[in-house]
């Protein structure tokens, strides 16, 4: 590194235009401390590659008013190129076995030059199957020097600014704004301040002012903070990244009480549960990749909740579902679900089913078993056809809501919700809500918004 330091510094209007030649490095950094610290600067760094010339440019959040702003200038492909060439085979260019893995390392690098440097000079020397192994490896834990530069905004945040941070990292990266934001202020994260201290230190940004963004490499950071906490106990972990961390966190861990999974893209599979017998909510919500619940989830004897909401490419659920202690099953959204399970067992906990935006045909008889359920939500099932009416349990029904599709065929051989009620009221026939109020008298809704036709005829 050069020892002249040329600092070019505005300080007010009897200053404009200074310029400061410095030939001592620890001098350098001193005046940028003593002359910044309270003001509001924007900071552009242009081919710094050395983790020494940040941290005597840059080297603290302190040394800088607040809301001020560091840059540090990326290359284009070319650059990029030429630079990683000079640390890992000390030319201009690659050697011509290594261009399309020095092309990937430039990829993960997002062309920031500091962090070209550290993995070109991590790289040097190295044969193929090191690059390629190297590579996997950066995928997965982030380069120690790259992380120490990146984590110095992360390290001076608040608990709760830090878990915004990581949960954007792990689940809600390109998810929408509104969205996000309601989930965090019910958590009780207060993120109007939280979301603008992640975006005032650069670590987030808003794509189009609807989605949440971040920098890959600060992504693999998050992942790495949380990798870091518990590196060597699995089940400790806040977070999860990876599928196969998920999966030996099942099969190891024997006490699991909850397991929530939200927005997670890689999500396609719920595998084999069946060693986690203790488990008592299994939420999955939004995970749009998600296709497949294994069987095993259908026979959990401790499982209180079920939750599915929004996974709208699951298809297979368990055959049959034998849920004892489950209170509240939610199917909501789950646009491509055409088969409902068989209940194959007396489910009294159950009080809520939630089935609405489904795309199921019929619902099985042995709905009947459900015998505690208080609300039953069929809105938005475009594609029911078939709807067992005798066998809905109504001596706990609180809420029956359905609509928005043309007609519902009702079973001709079976006594329909109608008919019931027409036999409590001395043959009068004429289905009205207030009835229902009145014949049960815990019912507090019934719905059939946007039906083209009466469900009941």
């Amino acid at each position: 590194m050069n020892d002249v330091i040329s600092l070019v510094g505005i300080f007010g209007t009897s200053g404009i235009g200074k310029k400061l030649d410095i030939n001592d490095v620890v001098k350098g950094a001193n005046v940028i401390w003593h002359r910044l610290q309270s003001k509001r600067i924007l900071l552009i760094l242009d081919d710094v590659d050395d983790l020494v010339q940040l941290e005597k440019l840059a080297g603290d959040r302190s040394w800088f008013g607040s809301e001020s702003r560091v840059i540090v200038r990326t290359l284009d492909d070319n650059e990029a190129l030429q630079l990683i060439s000079l640390y890992a085979f000390k030319k201009n260019e690659p050697l011509e076995d290594y261009v399309d893995l020095s092309k990937q390392v430039i990829k993960y690098a997002r062309g920031l030059p500091l962090t070209l440097t550290v993995l070109g000079s991590d790289l040097q020397g190295r044969n193929i199957h090191q690059w390629k192994s190297a590579l996997d490896k950066y995928k997965k834990i982030p380069h120690r020097e790259i992380q120490r530069v990146l984590q110095i905004s992360y390290d001076s945040l608040e608990v709760s600014e830090k878990d915004m941070f990581l949960d954007i990292a792990f689940f809600f990266k390109g998810e929408p704004l509104a969205k996000v934001m309601e989930i965090f202020d019910s958590c009780g994260f207060s993120p109007i301040l939280g979301i603008q201290r992640l975006m005032e230190k650069c670590l987030i940004y808003t794509f189009n002012y609807e989605y949440f963004w971040m920098h890959d490499l600060l992504q693999d950071m998050g992942q790495e903070i949380v990798r870091e906490k518990s590196a060597k106990d699995l089940s400790k972990r806040s977070r999860f990244w990876f599928h196969e961390d998920i999966h030996q966190v099942f099969e190891e861990d024997m006490n699991l009480m909850i397991m929530t999974f939200y927005g997670c893209k890689l999500l396609k599979n719920i595998l084999d549960l069946s060693s986690v017998s203790n488990l008592k909510e299994l939420i999955v919500q939004y995970c749009k990749r998600l296709v497949e619940v294994h069987d095993s989830v259908g026979s959990l004897k401790n499982l209180s909740r079920l939750d599915f909401d929004g996974c709208s490419k699951l298809q297979i659920l368990p055959r049959s579902l034998k849920l004892r202690s489950l209170c509240e099953l939610n199917l909501g959204s789950c646009s491509s679900l055409r088969d409902f399970p068989e209940i194959e067992c007396k489910m009294e906990c159950l009080r809520k089913l939630s089935l609405y935006s489904i795309a199921v045909e019929e619902l099985p008889l042995s709905i009947r078993n459900l015998i505690g359920l208080e609300t039953l939500d069929l809105l938005d099932c475009k594609n029911l056809m078939r709807l067992p009416i005798a066998s809905i349990p109504l001596k706990y029904l609180r809420c029956f809501c359905m609509g928005g599709h043309d007609s519902v065929d009702l079973p001709n051989d079976s006594t329909t919700m109608e008919d019931e009620i027409s036999n409590s009221r001395n043959g009068s026939t004429a289905l009205q809500p207030l009835w229902i109020r009145y014949l049960y008298r815990d019912l507090k809704l019934l719905a059939f918004p946007r039906a083209s036709k009466s469900l009941l005829h």
